[in-house]
């Protein structure tokens, strides 16, 4: 019975020969058991190729048939009359090349032990092509869901203001960066009466896909103002961080997601702000030749107490304040140093950076082009390719009444 196949191959079909060294070869075949002689198409067993080649121009004429074999991962003898140039034109593994006048017996042993690990290398083949269909198909999805987180990111992006408004007297800036395709990060600037702007920034707890649906549930969920008889009234921020948290509260498996938020209403003629936060970090008020205010609010999470209420601060904006919204993921915006330890750790170097946010002589366009120097600095932090969370700030500052230009956009 027979222990593999031999392919035999000469230089021109029917070459006698490449027969009379295959004849020689199985004759002096090491064991009882030699391999059946077969051809590349008929084999269906384990084998390897004896090629018996007369001449150096010949090369040309077998390479096609070396690929073959490769391409099958079935190793190959060469016997030829100028091995080392073979050697030298081949540069392949898998390609054992001898004297043709070599002792038949060396050949025979060489052909043997190829053939007694060709069972073995078959059946890495075979895993190999298993395991390159899986890889195709991983790539496959993997595209398929980059394709989607893409989309997704566009469906979020349309949830945020996608420039500023321009309102006579304030001047509005804003920065918000994803730490992946979406954020669990969302925020929003609203009319809610002729002078009123309403103002809005939320931050889900986790990060990915599941955040940022939550992020849009609450956005629509907002209501900044409703409509009493003829007119319009702005719903209070207290009032409507109540009814948020409501809604987060009513879904059907009970609170899955909480969010932290802070809403709040400016009057463009006057200056003074209403606001109120749910576990959200408090509100920055800068204001010329005065230390920088931190708002604090009462208020709990958003999702986790039914019928929780919450407390309103009012403050009066004077001409160059800047009142700053931001989330936690400016903690680890600015690590102390570039290990993932260090970059994991928060800090409070966020503190210095966003009190240059000042607008100072009320100008209008400062804001703007102060957030965008420390959108600039936020790119030269360790750890910015792959941030840990998610940042966004909103910038609100009392300037001049003087109308904004199309450019002042968001600095996002």
């Amino acid at each position: 019975m027979s222990s593999g196949s031999l392919i035999v191959i000469g230089h021109e079909p029917a070459c006698p020969l490449a027969a009379e060294v295959a004849c020689q070869v199985i004759a002096a075949w090491p064991d009882d058991s030699p391999p059946a002689l077969t051809t590349i198409e008929a084999i269906t067993t384990p084998g390897v190729a004896l090629l018996v080649a007369r001449g150096e121009d010949l090369l040309s004429t077998l390479r096609p048939i070396i690929h073959r074999l490769a391409d099958r991962h079935i190793a190959a003898v060469i016997l030829c009359d100028e091995p080392a140039s073979w050697k030298a034109r081949l540069g392949r593994d898998g390609v054992f090349v001898r004297a043709r006048r070599s002792p038949v017996q060396a050949t025979a042993a060489v052909l043997a032990t190829l053939l007694a690990r060709q069972t073995e290398i078959d059946e890495l083949a075979g895993e190999l092509a298993v395991a390159k269909a899986a890889q195709g198909g991983l790539c496959g999805e993997m595209d398929r869901l980059h394709d989607e987180l893409n989309l997704a990111s566009r469906v979020q992006r349309q949830f945020i203001p996608r420039k500023m408004p321009e309102v006579r007297g304030l001047e509005f800036a804003s920065i918000f960066r994803p730490a992946g395709y979406v954020s669990g990060d969302i925020f929003d600037l609203r009319q809610a009466d002729d002078d009123v702007w309403s103002f809005f920034l939320a931050d889900v707890v986790g990060h990915g896909v599941p955040a940022a649906l939550l992020t849009m549930v609450v956005s629509r969920s907002v209501v900044c103002r409703e409509r009493v008889g003829l007119s319009w009234r702005p719903v209070p921020p207290a009032e409507v961080l109540a009814r948020l948290n409501e809604e987060l509260c009513r879904q059907p498996e009970g609170p899955q997601r909480f969010a932290t938020a802070v809403y709040g209403l400016v009057d463009a003629r006057t200056g003074m702000v209403r606001l109120a936060g749910a576990g959200h970090p408090p509100p920055l008020l800068m204001t010329p030749g005065r230390e920088t205010r931190k708002l604090e609010t009462e208020g709990p999470l958003l999702g986790v107490f039914d019928g929780a209420t919450f407390d309103e601060v009012s403050v009066e904006m004077t001409l160059g304040s800047t009142l700053l919204l931001y989330s936690d993921g400016f903690e680890l915006a600015f690590p102390n140093g570039a290990t993932r330890s260090e970059i994991l750790r928060p800090t409070t170097r966020y503190l210095d950076h966003l009190g240059e946010l000042a607008c100072a002589d009320g100008s209008p366009g400062v804001l703007t082009a102060s957030m965008r120097r420390l959108d600039e600095v936020l790119d030269r932090q360790a750890g910015s390719l792959h941030r840990p969370d998610d940042v966004t700030a909103v910038g609100i500052a009392r300037v001049r009444a003087e109308v904004l230009r199309a450019e002042n956009a968001a600095a996002a």
